[in-house]
């Protein structure tokens, strides 16, 4: 075959097809076909490790700035996360403090958004967890 395929692989995933397909040596795929059927030829495919600038990816969690959070070497990515989700549900004190710690850690970055669209955007993102309104969230932050 002459075209070849790209997977974009973020994180420590693996991707596969299992679905009545059998893999024999790199040359053959043998799949649950009729026995009439000819095996098909594998395709050329491309695996490339790519971080959260790869295209159609989009960040996990909103404001995060990964290139910060390993060069401080605290936390990994998914125990940050998990930081991140239970200071949402632990009410709007708690969260505030989580937000301006990690903000003047600059492992947050609100950019040029002002403190109701950081809220809208936060909410939207953790709806379950965040069930406080805007003006609770202001008054500690």
């Amino acid at each position: 075959m002459d075209k070849s395929r790209n997977i974009y692989v973020a994180g420590n995933y693996i991707a596969s097809q299992t679905i009545g397909t059998q893999i024999l040596h790199a040359d053959r795929v043998y799949t649950n076909a009729p026995d009439n059927e000819q095996p098909h030829e594998v395709e050329d495919v491309t695996f490339e490790e790519v971080g959260a600038n790869a295209p159609n990816h989009k960040a996990q969690y909103p404001f995060v700035v990964t290139a910060k959070l390993t060069e401080l070497n605290l936390y990994s990515l998914s125990e940050f996360e998990t930081m991140y989700r239970d200071a949402a549900k632990a009410g709007a004190p708690v969260f505030a403090k989580f937000l301006k710690q990690y903000k003047q850690l600059g492992v947050l970055d609100f950019g040029p958004l002002n403190k109701k669209q950081i809220f809208d955007e936060l909410k939207a993102f953790f709806p379950a967890e965040i069930q406080y309104l805007y003006n609770n969230f202001v008054s500690y932050y």
